[in-house]
């Protein structure tokens, strides 16, 4: 590559949006708005937990009929805008709501205005990408939104220490409102309209390969088009998303119970972890570029499996970072393959209702694996630190699988006969 794909100005705008949001989810949904409800308002856990519970599924109802819509209508660009305005708008007035019940009222319909811009941001991949090129730019763009977990807590961590932990709500606010402007001016949208017998896929003949002849062609008439398609991709995804909120979730917690790591230790394994993704998420867009999307996921599935499987087998601290190095690499590897192989799937005509879709399994997942492994803990809780073992044992039997239901797919393939696009059988 000649020339670095960022210095496309709709390249850089829309993964410069990875990193804006980014902030906005380490801010408020991870760090300083669950930590001001429990420790500065007295709230509970339970508070929280169910303001975020509530708009996650309420984002997840409502996200595969409105990516459907911005596939007929076009307008992905708008959506986008309107919900990260709204969610800037509700998280800036929680500087000055007091109340606690207002302000978690205020934190779910920003969180719901910031799952639903996701949707449409996503879909926009296919429009500022060329032949060959897709997996690079998802790559930054998760790079570059890992890079936002990092400024999120040092641009606000002054502000915490001089003015207390609600004050950073409006610079989070900001910072998500100034990263995210350039992607509302600079990203254009192409209109992929269906014509004669085919789904339009422009752009992905080039990049999708397979050892696998096309036996399915996909027609105007089929209204099972993509829910058939992603049909085959529910379990696994179902299933490896489910393990993987449950360690994004409790990894602090399991490397301070399990491992007895201290407060600065755990800080210097998640800087560690974080710097690993970034880098990670670069070269796994290039894998992806090279090998398509589903030959990329079935290499990160191998890597979450070797995961899975040290924690179960051993709680040494040492082992612990390698464990933490591999967990970065497939974290990267996870956002940057799926997005493309998302779009490889179904093309970008119709990716709008494909990425609401997935966003409905991920929530889904996002509450099932946190609850097996809360239940798990629970009930084993006489057995000391071995009962993180063996939630980490579950988690490797639910990943194995779901690896196992990917493997069997066959991988997309989008080739174009004449004004045909044909796809191969899913199963």
């Amino acid at each position: 590559m000649k020339t670095s794909l960022l210095r496309n100005p709709a390249v850089f705008a829309w993964c410069l949006y990875d990193l804006a949001n980014t902030i906005f989810a380490m801010n408020m949904t991870s760090y300083h708005f669950p930590v001001w409800v429990v420790s500065d308002r007295g709230g509970q856990e339970l508070h929280y937990s169910a303001a975020f519970g509530i708009s996650m599924l309420a984002s997840a109802l409502v996200m595969p009929r409105l990516g459907a819509e911005s596939d007929r209508s076009g307008g992905r660009v708008p959506a986008m805008v309107l919900w990260t305005l709204g969610c800037v708008a509700l998280t800036a007035a929680l500087t000055w709501i007091p109340n606690l019940a207002v302000a978690l009222t205020a934190f779910a319909l920003a969180n719901f205005c910031y799952q639903l811009a996701g949707v449409f941001y996503n879909a926009l991949l296919p429009a500022i990408s060329r032949d060959g090129q897709m997996g690079r730019i998802s790559g930054y763009g998760v790079a570059l939104g890992y890079v936002g977990t990092l400024i999120g807590i040092l641009a606000t961590a002054p502000v915490a220490a001089r003015w207390g932990r609600q004050a950073t709500f409006l610079p989070t606010a900001l910072l998500f409102l100034v990263l995210a402007l350039p992607s509302f001016f600079l990203v254009r949208e192409k209109r992929e309209k269906e014509s004669g017998t085919s789904s339009q896929v422009g752009g992905l003949a080039g990049s999708a390969r397979t050892d696998h002849p096309v036996t399915l062609s996909v027609s105007k008439g089929d209204r099972g088009n993509v829910r058939s398609l992603l049909r085959p991709l529910l379990a696994p995804a179902l299933i490896g998303l489910g393990a993987l909120g449950t360690v994004i979730l409790f990894m602090s917690v399991y490397a301070k119970q399990a491992i007895g790591l201290t407060d600065a230790e755990l800080q210097r394994f998640l800087t560690l972890a974080t710097l690993v993704t970034i880098g990670a998420s670069f070269l796994w867009g290039r894998a992806t570029d090279r090998w398509g999307g589903f030959r990329t996921l079935r290499a990160v599935w191998v890597v979450w499996i070797l995961v899975f499987g040290l924690a179960t087998v051993t709680l040494d601290e040492r082992v612990f970072l390698l464990i933490g190095c591999l967990a970065g690499t497939a974290l990267g590897g996870t956002w940057v393959a799926s997005r493309v192989l998302l779009v490889q799937w179904v093309g970008p005509a119709r990716i709008g209702e494909a990425f609401g879709l997935f966003g409905l399994i991920s929530r889904l997942s996002a509450v099932a694996g946190p609850m097996l492994w809360a239940g798990l803990l629970w009930l084993c809780k006489p057995m000391g630190s071995v009962r993180y073992q063996l939630g980490m044992g579950v988690l490797f039997l639910c990943m194995a699988l779901g690896a196992w239901r990917f493997c069997r797919l066959r991988p997309p393939a989008v080739i174009k006969l004449g004004t045909q696009y044909l796809f191969p059988a899913s199963e």
